[in-house]
């Protein structure tokens, strides 16, 4: 029985799974906010789960007022710390419609406490220029008849506007709460949240109401990005005090003011005629206001915007903090009028903020609509500020989601719940109604900074930032960790979020990893695996730091040492696969007169690399890993011929360069100095007593390519063979194609194309044997050596295909190999190798590099072949007579190994009309 845990100071119930599950509305809240939790029982039909309202801004707030107001249960989790962790004292303008959402929301007490609390409404603008204090224009009221624009229905402190959403429904909200990914679970009829802490609510809906940097849009609409409009945006606020008041003209503290600082003539050359922006407002409270409760003091809002490149670098992402962005407001002010850039010299340096203005493209892009998720305000649909709509489209968004929740006649099946139509028809709304609000925010971002068309906008990477920005445990932490460890959660995230849409289970450590059919479908998972793995060793390596790094390289051959003796007494195949057994019996089944302490040692060692497990009893079994030792006998083969035939030839490398120097000859290699003979390792294997060898070596060749990046499926789907159907009489020649496990798998997808296998005499022999009955009319075998010039063939035209051929060889011979081929070939032949292609360091993640050049070294120990750059395949291509050109490369997306497609150089073919 598992025992009860502590989790934010109290006792919980047994995990689930190893993570503590919150079950209901009223549970989940005690557990968040660290109260005593009841008696739990499971979800049952009968208990109404809440809502989930992932994010506690202005939209999320309002969403959870209407929700209490007609009675449906809900949580708030906010990841802010609190309610003012962070600069929110910028005011918001309340037009009619915002105002009227806001209302629907709110009960009538509420709405009074909003509208008692709000900021004194002056209508009318000043404009200034602020080089030297002069007004250019002033009018009062609002110049449009009362419509919208300046005649704001409510000018709002943003701080004291979320305050006053929170009334009635503080038990409900907690903070420090990061989502990090959600999942439909219960047969479609519940939501299970989990977060950066570990635990998990389950709900029966999830709103993504947490901003611009939303994770719930992340795994909703993984593909969906905002736009960079390349501006940045500063704000403030500086304090109404006498001396403030003394240095600023009196109508620049009247109502909304605007100074445009305009680009002198040089630098509008260089970075456009685009003006440098400041509106500023008094923000003041009536006494009536002020009795209420506790008001900031009266205030000047500002907010300063125009094109990045005037503040900083135009490609910058720097987080600037408070101080910083104070500091970058006077500035880019120094040279204005002192009794301008007053606002800034007074400002309340807490109080600043520099961000990025992104936005979505008014264009919103349609999903399938879901039962249990949505989005609004921020999460979907981000604006840029200079439209002054933002919050208002939020609250509409909000009071539109409470009708879906509210109206029995639009609920779903169970009365509490919409349903897919609903929510689509409300997203459709929302879309439409965020459209003509980004562009009405569009034409002031023309007019303030000259924002490009949203298609001149690059997309916007937000996702490791929104995880990076919570897991910080202060603001002056260097980031770069912290960086690493939110890339990596956010592409473990897009990887199981991907499994799952594809109705597999997610990746859980210990857990079955889920057999994936590799095809271009699965690109974008493997990208994201990529960037995990990528994020992870970079988290390793910079914890270990570079001792611990450098002692960690020089223990890794004894990992190679215990897999061997694992090897050779197949230590693995007697444990069982289902249950376990005493080292002694492992020992005695063995035999060999192999002590049981041995057994114990190595199978140990083997464990802390993550190979078989142990249980408290001290017996062994098998895991996941260790397991396929047994099931997967051609992946048993790699490992044998790694680490009994190429580990010792490993630590040979520095005699055999003592003998031999740089030796072009296969047989003088670390491979022959570690069997004391001089010959080559093909030439051993041919031997009588090293023929096991070379069937092991088939069986290798068969495990590294069945899946993974050296899948053969990369082959398939990675080059257009389907030209060659509609070629009258085409050949396809696999020169070296061993057991013929290509030539098969295109058989099995191209049914009208034609294949030749060549091999040695003894493997085609074999291959011939297991080739499978329907493919024996359509797969040719022939036993060649691909170092002479190839046989006559009876074919219009042909594709040589050559894998992982070359690369066994050194220059000196693979470029006779090559010019063997091109002597054969014709104007309309082509040669496909298939080898990998070693890209320039850092191009591609560590890991992947870190496998391409451990192939490299294998081929010098073994064979003196090697890997190589595409420089060095291109000398090779030129090197020989004739000469070969390069067409293109195929580069599979998830694949180690290129397609590189080659065809006689211009000039050069020979018509061989024996071919």
């Amino acid at each position: 029985m598992l025992a009860a845990k502590k989790y934010n100071g109290v006792e919980l119930d047994p995990q689930i799974n190893g993570t503590t599950v919150l079950q209901n509305g009223t549970a989940a809240r005690q557990e968040c906010n660290g109260d005593t939790p009841t008696l739990r029982t499971n979800i049952t039909n009968n208990i109404i789960e809440p809502v989930i309202i992932i994010g506690a801004g202005i939209g999320g707030l309002c969403l959870a007022q209407g929700l209490q107001k007609a009675g449906r249960d809900f949580l708030v989790l906010e990841r802010d710390a609190s309610l003012h962790d962070r600069p929110q004292g910028y005011r918001l303008k309340i037009e009619r419609n915002g105002a009227q959402a806001l209302k629907s929301a709110l009960t009538e007490t509420c709405f009074q406490k909003f509208e008692a609390t709000c900021a004194i409404t002056t209508c009318g603008q000043t404009d200034y220029n602020p080089l030297n204090g002069q007004i250019t224009k002033s009018r009062a009221g609002s110049g449009l008849a009362g419509q919208q624009g300046l005649a704001a229905t409510y000018t709002v402190d943003r701080g004291v506007f979320r305050s006053i959403l929170t009334t009635g429904i503080s038990d409900k909200i907690t903070f420090d709460k990061e989502l990090l990914s959600y999942d439909v679970i219960n047969e479609g009829r519940s939501i299970l949240a989990t977060f950066k802490d570990g635990s998990q609510i389950r709900g029966s809906f999830l709103v993504g109401a947490d901003g611009i940097r939303s994770s719930v849009r992340r795994k909703m609409l993984p593909k969906m990005k905002y736009v960079d409009t390349g501006a940045m945006c500063i704000y403030g606020k500086t304090p109404i005090t006498p001396s403030l008041e003394a240095e600023v003209p009196p109508k620049a503290l009247r109502w909304m003011t605007t100074f445009v600082d305009s680009a002198p003539l040089i630098q509008s050359v260089l970075i456009g005629d685009s003006p440098l922006t400041l509106i500023s407002e008094p923000i003041r409270w009536s006494s009536g206001s002020r009795a209420l409760g506790q008001m900031p003091m009266d205030y000047v809002y500002w907010a300063m915007v125009g094109r990045r490149e005037l503040f900083t670098d135009s490609k910058s992402t720097k987080a600037y903090s408070a101080s910083e962005a104070s500091k970058l407001s006077l500035e880019v002010t120094k040279e204005w009028h002192d009794s301008m850039n007053a606002l800034m010299r007074l400002q309340d340096t807490e109080q600043c903020s520099a961000v990025p203005v992104v936005s979505a493209i008014p264009e919103i892009p349609t999903w399938q609509p879901s039962e249990r998720v949505t989005l609004l305000g921020d999460a979907i649909h981000a604006m840029s500020p200079c439209g002054g709509v933002g919050a208002n489209t939020a609250l509409v968004d909000a009071a539109e989601l409470v009708k879906l929740f509210g109206d029995p006649k639009r609920t779903g099946p169970s009365g509490i719940d919409p349903t897919s139509v609903s929510i689509g028809n409300y997203e459709a709304s929302m879309r439409e109604r965020a459209r003509a609000m980004i562009m009405r925010s569009f034409v002031g971002s023309k007019k303030l900074f000259d924002q490009r068309p949203f298609e001149e906008c690059p997309a916007v990477e937000w996702s490791p930032k929104a995880i990076l920005s919570t897991i910080m445990h202060t603001r002056n932490e260097d980031t770069s960790l912290y960086e690493l460890i939110a890339t990596l959660a956010c592409n473990v995230g897009e990887v199981n979020s991907h499994l799952r849409k594809h109705n597999l289970p997610g990746l859980s450590y210990g857990e079955s990893h889920p057999t994936l059919p590799e095809n271009a479908d699965f690109a974008s998972y493997g990208e994201s695996r990529a960037a995990a793995i990528e994020a992870a060793e970079k988290i390793l390596y910079t914890l270990r730091g570079p001792r611990e790094v450098l002692l960690d390289i020089s223990f890794q051959h004894c990992a190679s040492a215990s897999l061997q003796v694992i090897q050779h007494y197949e230590i693995a195949h007697h444990i069982p696969l289902q249950g376990t057994t005493t080292y002694a019996k492992v020992a005695e089944s063995v035999g060999k007169g192999i002590e049981s302490s041995l057994v114990q040692r190595v199978v140990q060692h083997a464990i802390t690399y993550g190979l078989f497990q142990e249980n408290a009893a001290g017996e062994v079994g098998h895991n996941n890993t260790s397991a396929l030792l047994v099931k997967d006998p051609d992946l048993e083969a790699w490992l044998y011929l790694c680490t009994n035939v190429a580990y010792p030839a490993g630590a040979q490398i520095p005699r055999a360069l003592e003998l031999y120097g740089a030796s072009s000859e296969a047989d003088e290699t670390a491979y022959s100095v570690s069997i004391g003979r001089k010959i080559s390792q093909f030439q051993r294997f041919r031997e009588p007593d090293g023929k096991a060898l070379y069937s092991m070596f088939g069986k290798a060749m068969k495990g590294i390519s069945a899946g993974g990046a050296s899948g053969i499926s990369h082959v398939v789907d990675g080059y257009p063979w389907h030209q060659f159907s509609t070629t009258t009489d085409h050949l396809i020649v696999d020169v070296g194609g061993g057991m013929g496990h290509v030539a098969i798998e295109l058989a099995k997808t191209h049914d009208t194309l034609r294949f030749e296998v060549q091999d040695l005499p003894e493997t085609v022999e074999s291959a011939e044997k297991q080739c499978p009955p329907e493919f024996r009319d359509r797969i040719d075998f022939r036993a060649h050596n691909f170092l002479e010039q190839q046989p006559d063939h009876k074919a219009a035209s042909i594709t040589y295909f050559a894998r992982f051929i070359l690369h066994d060889w050194s220059d000196k011979y693979a470029s006779q190999i090559l010019e063997a081929l091109a002597k054969s070939m014709r104007p309309q032949d082509r040669l496909i190798v298939n080898e990998v292609v070693i890209p320039e360091l850092g191009t591609l993640p560590r890991g992947v590099e870190r496998r391409l050049h451990d192939r490299d070294l294998l081929m010098l120990m073994n064979l003196n072949g090697r890997e190589r750059t595409l420089s060095v395949w291109k000398q090779l291509f030129d090197s020989i007579t004739p000469t070969l050109q390069l067409r293109k490369i195929y580069r599979p997306t998830d694949g180690e190994l290129s397609l590189i497609e080659l065809s006689l150089s211009d000039g050069q073919g020979q018509l061989n009309g024996s071919h």
